[in-house]
């Protein structure tokens, strides 16, 4: 598997591309910007999660409310779905099993 960066060199065709654990701590670490294509596809610093860099595949984009297009494109298909669903059983799971702080009052 091509690392992002040499996708990048090679010139592969966008759908090829990937934000990996490489490029993604890379961007964490750095602060520079995201490429035309890593926004485009849903990447993003996300003001509902204090400028955490959110995209599809990741939890934090199911809550998201930034209305990134791609993002909403994303949650409404398949896999948006299938996460989503694993989201809530694991929450349904916590909430059963009391780890969540209810409030008395």
């Amino acid at each position: 598997m091509l690392t992002y960066k040499q996708q990048l060199r090679r010139g592969s065709s966008p759908s090829l591309r990937f934000m990996n654990r490489e490029r993604y701590i890379e961007l964490d670490r750095s602060g520079t910007g995201l490429t035309k294509e890593e926004y485009h596809q849903g990447w993003h610093w996300c003001n509902e999660w204090d400028g955490m860099l959110v995209g599809p595949n990741t939890d934090e984009a199911l809550v998201c409310s930034c209305g990134h297009p791609a993002i909403e494109r994303w949650k409404e298909s398949e896999e948006g779905k299938k996460m989503q669903k694993a989201l809530d059983e694991r929450f349904e799971k916590l909430t059963e099993k009391n780890f969540l702080m209810e409030d008395d009052e």
